[in-house]
C-alpha cells in the first residue's frame, strides 16, 4: 500500500471532507433563491484563490466533533488542513447575505447637511471615531473606523445624532424636499474579503435612477431601454465617450477599450445533469476543487455524490467541473466575473 493512499483513505475516513458539509449545504441554503448565486459562487472561488495561495480566515469556534476531526487532519497534512480550516471558518452564519439579494442605503448630501445643520454641527459630526466616543459607551468598538455624517441611516440606527439635529433635518426635507437618495445595491458579498485595491473594479455597474412608485412595465421599458443603448455602444464604434450613451470610466479617461468577459461557462454547466438545480451544481464544482485538494480520486469522488444524491457523477462530468474550477479558481477567473473585464 502506497504512502499517497494511505493518507487519501485516512482522510476519507475521517468523514470531514464530505458533500453534506456546512461548507457545501451552507452555500446551497444562501444561494437556492438564485438572485446573487453567481457572484455568491464567485465569493467561494475568491475564498479558495485567497487560501491556496496563503492566504487564511479568521479561526472561530467551530463544533467539538468538527475541531477534532480537523486536529486529526493536521496530523495528516497541515496544508490540507490549513487549507479546508479556513473553509470551514468562513462559513457561520454571519457571513451569510441578506436573502432578498440586496442592501438599501439612505444617505445625505453633504451640501444639503450644512445647510440643515450648520456647519459647526456639520464638523461635529463628520466622524463618530475612537476619539470622539464615550469611553464607556458600549458602542464605542462600533465607530472605531467612524461614519461620515452623509451616512444618515447609520447615525440613526445607532442614535448618534440629537432630537435637534433630526428635527432640523426634518424641517429641511419640509421646505427644501431634496438633497437625499436612496440607493439599492446587489450585495456584492463575495468582494467584502477582497483587497482593497479590488475592491472597486465593478466598472459596468451603474446606479440607475427608478421611481419604484411607478408600474413594473414602466420601470422594466426604462431599464430594457438602457440595456439596449449600452449594448448598441459595445456594437459601435466610437472615437470618444461623448459619442457614446452611456460612457463608463475607461471612457472618460481615454484608457484603451479592456475587452468585455463573457461567461462562456454557464450553459455548459447547464447542460450537466438536468436534474439538478444551479445552485446544486455550483456546489458540487466547488466540492470536487476541494476533494482535488485532498487528491480524491474519480471514484472517490463519485462514491460521496452516491451519498450524497443517491446516485453518483459521471467522470467525464468531474473532469468538466473540476477544469471550471481550476478556470475561477486557479485562473481567477471570478475576479472577471465581477469586474465585467477580462483581467
Amino acid at each position: 500500500m502506497s504512502k499517497a493512499y494511505e493518507k487519501r483513505k485516512r482522510i476519507i475516513d475521517l468523514k470531514l471532507i464530505e458533500r453534506d458539509n456546512i461548507i457545501y449545504t451552507n452555500f446551497e441554503k444562501n444561494s437556492e433563491d438564485n438572485l446573487n448565486i453567481d457572484y455568491l459562487f464567485c465569493m467561494q472561488c475568491y475564498y479558495r484563490y485567497s487560501f491556496t495561495n496563503g492566504g487564511s480566515a479568521k479561526k472561530y469556534f467551530l463544533d467539538k466533533n468538527s475541531l477534532e476531526k480537523l486536529k486529526i487532519l493536521k496530523s495528516i497534512d497541515i496544508n490540507i488542513y490549513n487549507y479546508y480550516y479556513s473553509l470551514m471558518s468562513v462559513t457561520p452564519s454571519f457571513h451569510e447575505p441578506k436573502k432578498q439579494g440586496y442592501s438599501v442605503k439612505t444617505s445625505f448630501s453633504q451640501y444639503a447637511l450644512i445647510e440643515a445643520l450648520g456647519e459647526k454641527r456639520f464638523k461635529e459630526l463628520s466622524f463618530y471615531g475612537q476619539s470622539t466616543a464615550n469611553e464607556n459607551s458600549v458602542l464605542k468598538p462600533l465607530f472605531f473606523d467612524g461614519y461620515p455624517v452623509n451616512d444618515l441611516q447609520k447615525h440613526l440606527e445607532y442614535g448618534l445624532m440629537k432630537d435637534e439635529d433630526i428635527e432640523k433635518i426634518q424641517d429641511y426635507i419640509q421646505n427644501k424636499n431634496h438633497g437625499w437618495n436612496t440607493k439599492i445595491r446587489r450585495n456584492y458579498v463575495a468582494l467584502d474579503r477582497t483587497p482593497v485595491n479590488e475592491k472597486y473594479l465593478k466598472v459596468n455597474n451603474v446606479s440607475i435612477d427608478v421611481d419604484l412608485n411607478k408600474s413594473k412595465e414602466e420601470i422594466l421599458k426604462f431599464v430594457e431601454k438602457i440595456k439596449d443603448d449600452y449594448d448598441l455602444d459595445k456594437k459601435e464604434e466610437h472615437k470618444n465617450y461623448s459619442t457614446k450613451n452611456i460612457p463608463n470610466v475607461y471612457d472618460l479617461l481615454g484608457m484603451r477599450k479592456v475587452e468585455d468577459f463573457i461567461c462562456d461557462k454557464k450553459d455548459c454547466i447547464k447542460e450537466e445533469d438536468k436534474n439538478k438545480k444551479m445552485f446544486e451544481k455550483y456546489a458540487d464544482i466547488l466540492f470536487i476543487f476541494d476533494c482535488k485538494k485532498a487528491c480524491f480520486t474519480h471514484k472517490d469522488i463519485d462514491e460521496e455524490f452516491i451519498k450524497y444524491y443517491g446516485y453518483g457523477m459521471k467522470s467525464k462530468t468531474i473532469t468538466n467541473y473540476y477544469n471550471i474550477a481550476i478556470e475561477y479558481i486557479d485562473n481567477q477567473k471570478y475576479l472577471s466575473f465581477l469586474t465585467g473585464y477580462n483581467n
